[in-house]
């Protein structure tokens, strides 16, 4: 009910005189426009949370609105200003305390430079992100950036380390009963075995994968 959250979330902004709950509240609407592909209503929204950050002089919400940015223009195939606005992210993080953040940036950072083809250095990031994750026990981090790793080493022909990252990040899923993270990662595994030439495999990881989506 997304026309229905964004009815509400205006309704809620237009009451809100504190700046940090006018950007709690631009923060969420964010995430509906992005949903429903409102690109130039986003922009707007992330221009006013990047304001809000500033005028609260609050270096975790600064990585917040980056990291935003950031996902932003990987949605609008914009892949420097992902990698610039991932960097701001996780120097903002960093300053900050907010290691959730800084993981967050290392993975759109890793996600830039994947698309861009340079996967030497998206595993840098990756791996970085998988540590940090991994210190902090974030399950749903760790699974992140176990996929992310999953996806570079399929990419390179690497199917059989793919498939450990996605088994293992398929597990922290259903640990933490995550449905869609599950559902995601089954048809991953079920792509992987495809292309590995076992149809049986890949047969049973889509129907897996189909009957949580459905």
């Amino acid at each position: 009910a997304n026309e229905a959250a964004l009815s509400y979330l205006a309704r809620a902004l237009a009451l809100e005189t504190d700046f940090a709950g006018q950007f709690a509240i631009l923060l969420m609407r964010e995430r509906v426009l992005d949903v429903l592909g409102k690109r130039e209503d986003q922009n707007q929204d992330l221009t006013a949370l990047s304001t809000l950050a500033e005028a609260l002089v609050d270096n975790g919400r600064r990585a917040r609105a980056a990291w935003r940015w950031s996902m932003y223009a990987l949605e609008t195939s914009n892949y420097p200003a992902a990698i610039l606005a991932a960097q701001q992210t996780v120097a903002w993080a960093n300053l900050a305390g907010a290691d959730e953040d800084k993981v967050r940036g290392y993975i759109a950072w890793a996600q830039a430079l994947w698309f861009q083809g340079n996967y030497a250095e998206a595993r840098l990031q990756i791996e970085q992100a998988l540590a940090l994750a991994q210190m902090i026990q974030h399950t749903n981090l760790i699974a992140s950036s176990l996929i992310g790793l999953g996806g570079l080493e399929a990419r390179q022909g690497n199917y059989d380390s793919a498939q450990t990252h996605m088994e293992r990040a398929l597990q922290l899923q259903r640990k933490a009963g995550n449905l869609p993270g599950e559902a995601i990662y089954l048809y991953n595994l079920g792509s992987i075995a495809y292309n590995c030439g076992d149809s049986v495999k890949a047969e049973n990881y889509y129907e897996q994968a189909l009957h949580i989506f459905r």
